[in-house]
């Protein structure tokens, strides 16, 4: 721990920590961060939001400077060689060649902007002496594409990155190809998937799988959920209401519940409207409330003061989502599909897992035998346990920070 306290650390982000709907899940993460490293420094992609939130004492924010196109002759000429074979490399392993070629300009313009923030991020190295520093991508994204084009010029040594669900599944992709994939496992020392499923999936893709690993991400210890047993039986969800998230077959779940229950969801989005007019269906034993939108605090504030009986997700596809490592830390049992990294953390210790293609009658009957035979201050005891072997922010942090540190400093 003491050695790496001496050690500084580059955090690359899409957002974070600019506004309060990107990427909140890495305020868990950095609070461990901050107590392992001499300094922080992060790099946002996206900062023009006028809400910051509070980070730690010792990290600092960087913004660089977006606006490549002014400078895309200079750069373009310049590394001409460098583009050329990138893109030459990433055209014979593209698996449709036609797609490449129809979007070569495209890629082209991205590798010439990513060139132009490498400049940038080249004399903030240089500036702040950070040539022994981590550098850690949070996604598997355009930031390890620079990365990548820095440790092939020398500059930087090392560098490691997560991937979660977008940035990991080509068929969530135009054409199932994630542009600059082979170039980011090339160059990149170690990929570190956030589930076992994704693992699984990079090591099966067999490029260099030897890169591959995972670690779970976490959450600190809020408390328990004050469960009371003798109150109304209440579901709570918590997502983004756009097609993926299919919040609307909670409604249709809910729709086949004859006991008395309450539907409580935080969220918005643009299929907000629709799906409350959909609840507004509901029958009379079910009361709904939307919350809409609230900050990640707000959220964690009502599972602390509010007895919730089983959390809800019914999504399409998921890496492992933080809204249920929330839920089961304040050992609330978990209702979700069998997709992805879901049944990672939702199973038969911690609540009921239900089949991707959702029939809402037998889930809803699953429901109601839950409420029936689990719905206990022993069984949420498990759950609790749960997510402390398996998702407690310090032990997960710790252990991720210590092996990223040995990987900087060429260990492997």
């Amino acid at each position: 721990m003491q050695d790496a306290k001496k050690k500084k650390i580059c955090l690359f982000t899409t957002g974070y920590p600019y506004g309060n709907k990107v990427e909140t899940f890495i305020d868990s993460e950095t609070g461990v961060m901050s107590e392992m490293f001499e300094k922080i420094y992060i790099f946002p992609a996206i900062s023009n939001d006028p809400h910051v939130r509070n980070i730690p004492a010792n990290a600092e924010i960087i913004r660089l400077d977006q606006a490549w196109e002014k400078h895309s002759s200079r750069i373009l000429s310049s590394n001409f060689f460098l583009i050329a074979q990138i893109l030459f490399s990433e055209f014979v392993t593209a698996p449709s060649k036609k797609y490449f070629l129809d979007n070569v300009r495209k890629f082209k313009n991205t590798l010439v902007h990513k060139l132009y923030l490498a400049e940038q991020l080249e004399a903030i190295i240089k500036r702040e002496k950070l040539e022994d520093a981590v550098f850690y991508s949070y996604w598997l994204n355009d930031w390890t594409i620079m990365l990548g084009m820095l440790k092939r010029k020398g500059v930087v040594r090392s560098f490691i990155s997560r991937v979660h669900g977008f940035d990991l599944y080509e068929d969530r992709w135009p054409q199932g190809i994630i542009p600059f994939r082979n170039f980011q496992l090339k160059m990149v020392d170690r990929v570190f998937s956030v589930s076992k499923k994704g693992y699984n999936y990079l090591k099966n893709r067999k490029l260099f799988p030897e890169k591959i690993a995972y670690s779970y991400l976490g959450v600190p210890d809020h408390g328990l959920n004050p469960f009371d047993e003798h109150a109304p039986f209440k579901i709570v969800s918590c997502s983004n209401l756009m097609p993926l998230k299919r919040v609307h077959l909670i409604v249709e779940i809910l729709r086949n519940i004859d006991i008395p229950v309450s539907w409580v969801h935080f969220g918005d989005g643009k299929l907000f409207e629709e799906v409350k007019t959909l609840a507004s269906t509901l029958p009379s034993n079910v009361s709904v409330e939307f919350k809409g939108h609230v900050s990640n605090s707000e959220v964690l504030e009502y599972y602390g003061s509010h007895s919730i009986n089983l959390f809800i997700i019914a999504s399409e596809m998921e890496g492992l989502p933080m809204s249920l490592i929330e839920a089961c830390s304040f050992g609330i049992p978990l209702m979700g599909t069998d997709v992805d990294g879901i049944p990672e953390i939702v199973n038969d210790t911690t609540g009921i897992l239900i089949p991707k293609e959702v029939d809402p009658v037998k889930a809803a009957a699953l429901i109601r035998d839950f409420r029936e035979k689990k719905n206990t201050k022993a069984f949420r005891a498990g759950v609790r346990e749960f997510w402390k072997e398996n998702f407690y922010n310090r032990n997960n942090y710790q252990a991720f920070y210590n092996t990223i540190i040995d990987i900087s400093k060429g260990k492997r």
